[in-house]
């Protein structure tokens, strides 16, 4: 069986693409992240930048029409690597990504590198492991876009114990911290499924 889950892609970029067209089309199998029992992102099988031109069919595409040209982009609890393929694809200036979770980055540079992990060792993108608020509340860079993709993930909003779990950077004092470190016509950017 073929895994594919892409948050917030267009349905007809599933369907295949006719010849001569000129839709991109979906990407090959790819591997789920899983977290504490929660998907957590998707692994895409890139190798190469072309690769990820279906990524513009995606809701997170759309502040990047909006943004300066070759932005500097924050991505707060990026997991699996999509936002990174995205950041990459529009040309961004500097990608920084921020994980609370070492274990996540590890797999992505060891067990996963070979199906498209490596996208976290890739040129212009740099990895921080720590808590998302504390490095919004103590970094001096200023991004076009800041992306939460963390609030995005399904465990961010399911039910049972992972919806009880504090989450510091969805505070009033968490947002705010963010909002600072946006330049002025800077975006701050979330995608939520329905809950």
């Amino acid at each position: 069986n073929s895994f594919h889950h892409i948050p917030f892609l267009a349905m007809d970029t599933l369907a295949p693409a006719s010849p001569g067209s000129e839709t991109p089309s979906a990407p090959a199998s790819m591997h789920a992240l899983v977290v504490d029992g929660h998907f957590a992102g998707s692994v895409l099988p890139i190798s190469h930048l072309e690769q990820a031109a279906f990524l513009d069919d995606t809701l997170m595409s759309v502040p990047f029409e909006l943004v300066a040209t070759n932005p500097r982009v924050l991505l707060l609890g990026e997991t699996g690597g999509v936002n990174i393929w995205l950041a990459l694809h529009h040309r961004a200036s500097a990608i920084d990504v921020v994980q609370s979770d070492p274990n996540v980055i590890a797999l992505l540079r060891h067990k996963l590198s070979h199906q498209g992990g490596d996208v976290v060792d890739r040129q212009g993108v740099d990895i921080a492991v720590g808590p998302l608020r504390h490095f919004v509340e103590n970094t001096n860079r200023q991004y076009d876009l800041i992306q939460l993709v963390q609030l995005q993930s399904t465990a961010a909003g399911s039910s049972g114990v992972a919806g009880l779990a504090q989450n510091h950077l969805a505070t009033v004092e968490g947002i705010g911290a963010t909002l600072s470190r946006l330049e002025p016509e800077g975006i701050l950017t979330v995608c939520r499924a329905m809950q």
